[in-house]
């Protein structure tokens, strides 16, 4: 074994493990703000890592901390570490995927583009467990699989989607999704979006397609909800029914002309600005002051 023990680097909600581990640095770890452990650095080329204990003391750290998720750089870990449940992967490739058969799997994100198209009913044996996908349109093979795989996921709650190409007509109502992200153009019709009955959180952001807002008022969940560089929102429909809401902010929706509903709102945060609207920009009172140094980001959890 090496002699270099617990040698980790943090970088925001990442901790990334470059040697063998002991007991000691789990005491050291604020699982309250890691979010995700790396490990595609710490092994490459050596094989002496891991070894016997940093696996025992991996898979004790991912039994008592479910909600961490792990990154997949090198495959072949994953069988050696059955009790994670969360996973990241640099690529989506339908034989990894198979390779966590024997974990219980309940969040797979798919970080960059795939050099090859995947079949995403892939996924559909995970539909029983899956909580949270994120998924990039390079990644798979012909578009209708994706309603196909989302009609198959049964306790799915947080959906993030870059460059997906998806119609909503194709999906069942579900009531299990609660956060839901997307950034791109590929969605022409937007009012299918109501399938989600209990979403709460949603965020749009580079949508050149995106423009009547009236899908908002059937959505009786809402409470927050993002738009970010939206170019053909012009404006907001009457959101006062809406039992919920606590937040709508709109940045860089340059086309932007009418908030007057948004400012009929009571206890709602608003933040509008783009290039159209009167003034440039529109904060209610309960936004006034607690955003002018610290909006929200649209990256936050992507």
């Amino acid at each position: 074994m090496s002699e270099e023990i617990n040698k980790v680097e943090y970088s925001g909600r990442g901790m990334a493990i470059y040697s063998h581990i002991n007991e000691d640095i789990f005491r050291t770890i604020d699982t309250g703000t890691v979010r995700t452990v790396y490990f595609a650095y710490a092994y490459r080329g050596r094989e002496d890592y891991p070894d016997e204990n940093d696996i025992r003391l991996l898979n004790t750290f991912f039994r008592t901390n479910k909600h961490i998720t792990m990154h997949i750089g090198k495959t072949w870990m994953i069988p050696l570490l059955p009790e994670a449940e969360c996973f990241d992967f640099s690529k989506y490739r339908e034989e990894e995927v198979e390779l966590l058969k024997d974990n219980t799997v309940r969040k797979l994100h798919f970080s960059h583009s795939g050099d090859r198209k995947t079949d995403l009913t892939a996924l559909l044996p995970f539909g029983d467990t899956l909580e949270s996908i994120r998924l990039n349109a390079s990644q798979y093979r012909p578009h209708d699989k994706v309603e196909i795989m989302l009609n198959g996921m049964k306790k799915l709650k947080e959906l993030y989607m870059v460059s997906v190409k998806i119609d909503f007509s194709k999906l069942n109502e579900n009531r299990s999704v609660e956060k839901f992200r997307f950034d791109g153009s590929k969605i022409t019709d937007w009012s299918g979006i109501v399938k989600f009955r209990g979403l709460k959180d949603m965020v749009v952001r580079n949508s050149t397609t995106m423009s009547d807002l009236d899908f908002l008022r059937d959505m009786p969940c809402l409470e927050t909800a993002q738009f970010w560089w939206c170019s053909n929102i012009i404006k907001f429909p009457d959101l006062s029914h809406l039992k919920h809401l606590k937040m709508i902010y709109a940045t860089e929706c340059k086309r932007l002309y009418d908030v007057e509903e948004l400012k009929k709102l009571k206890g709602v945060s608003v933040h509008a600005d783009g290039a159209s609207l009167p003034g440039r920009s529109y904060n209610s009172p309960e936004t006034a002051d607690g955003w002018s140094d610290n909006p929200p980001r649209p990256d936050a959890d992507w």
